[in-house]
């Protein structure tokens, strides 16, 4: 790979814990739960979605999030800004994506943010929307740069569960602010 042009950015680590952590995570300016809106597959929140992605990628991803939002059946919180621009969305799998339920861990990503501070609010929105099943396990990748999640989440509690690398031929993306929702699919 390294011959080819793919060089190590980073470290990718597999986390894990139980959806009762996130509520334990420190975030002192959390918005308001009014101020976190339900994103929905619609042309706005794409276009919403696909904005914030142009600023934490370079471009956008309305593929993607119609993927996540119409196949997958995911649920997406999103904090707007006071003109309706994001500052920040988040996925997570929902109850109905996963009826029944079958005690593999809910998969929480991607987390995009304008400031590194933004993710913690979003975890912990989502901590609150589990809380009929905070003894579920959440699972998460987290980026070996993005040391405000990495660290909040093992001040809580969530246990690393394995460890990859990232390679890409190129630096993009600002992964300090990004959570993805997997190793394959960013």
């Amino acid at each position: 790979y390294i011959q080819a042009g793919m060089l190590p950015r980073f470290p990718l680590y597999g986390i894990e814990g139980a959806a009762r952590g996130l509520g334990e995570l420190a975030s002192p300016r959390a918005p308001r739960k009014e101020n976190i809106k339900q994103a929905a597959l619609s042309r706005v929140w794409i276009r919403k979605l696909g904005d914030l992605d142009e600023v934490i990628w370079g471009r956008r991803r309305d593929v993607e999030h119609r993927f996540w939002l119409g196949e997958c059946n995911f649920n997406c919180i999103a904090i707007p800004d006071g003109s309706g621009a994001l500052l920040a969305y988040a996925y997570y799998a929902n109850r109905a994506s996963r009826a029944p339920w079958d005690g593999t861990p809910y998969r929480i990503g991607p987390v995009a943010t304008r400031s590194a501070r933004q993710q913690l609010a979003l975890l912990r929105a989502i901590g609150d929307a589990m809380k009929d099943h905070a003894g579920a396990t959440v699972e998460f990748r987290v980026p070996g740069i993005n040391m405000t999640v990495l660290s909040a989440l093992l001040g809580a509690g969530f246990k690393i569960d394995h460890i990859g690398h990232f390679m890409a031929s190129r630096s993009f993306g600002r992964f300090d602010r990004y959570l993805p929702s997997g190793g394959t699919l960013l």
